[in-house]
């Protein structure tokens, strides 16, 4: 059950503050009672879970503490690099919409690395290599920052500080 006034995690809105209950709200025939969440980076839209919706409940993640955050840049593993770019995009797809913070952190570190490669062969990433680190790095950012209190533009240089050194 959510908690009003915590934080969570929802996979399109990002971090949201569980704001209220909205009791006999009608949506289209059917009245019902709804979690109102406010999205942290858009704070004039409001998203509505009904209470009884306990599937769209579950999909809310948690936010992870500062040490919770530590503990993952720390772990240092990274994902082998596949050749074959749509099992690649399908893995990483598969990543992004799993949500698990660990694994993309370390699609993330194989990224960068495959892009460092390929640069050093005046050679550049698929455009959906890009696209799918620019996402990940979106949401890493919004996260980590929040919880981190560093601005945005600041955590992928704290993630390589701490994430590589253990490398």
């Amino acid at each position: 059950m959510l908690t009003i006034g915590t934080y969570v995690i929802h996979e399109k809105y990002g971090i949201c503050l569980v704001k209220e209950i909205q009791k006999n709200m009608k949506v289209g025939t059917k009245r019902n009672d709804y979690f109102v969440l406010k999205p942290v980076y858009n704070p004039s839209s409001s998203v509505y879970i009904p209470l009884t919706n306990k599937t769209a409940e579950e999909k809310l993640k948690a936010l992870p503490t500062a040490e919770e955050i530590l503990k993952l840049l720390e772990s240092g593993n990274k994902l082998e690099w596949l050749e074959d770019g749509k099992t690649r995009s399908d893995l990483f797809e598969k990543i992004l919409s799993d949500g698990d913070r660990k694994k993309i952190l370390e699609m993330i570190k194989c990224i960068e690395e495959k892009k460092k490669e390929l640069a050093e062969q005046a050679k550049k990433l698929r455009i959906a290599d890009e696209t799918a680190l620019k996402t990940a790095e979106k949401i890493i950012s919004e996260e980590f920052s929040f919880i981190l209190g560093i601005p945005k533009e600041n955590v992928g240089e704290y993630i390589r500080r701490i994430y590589y050194k253990n490398t």
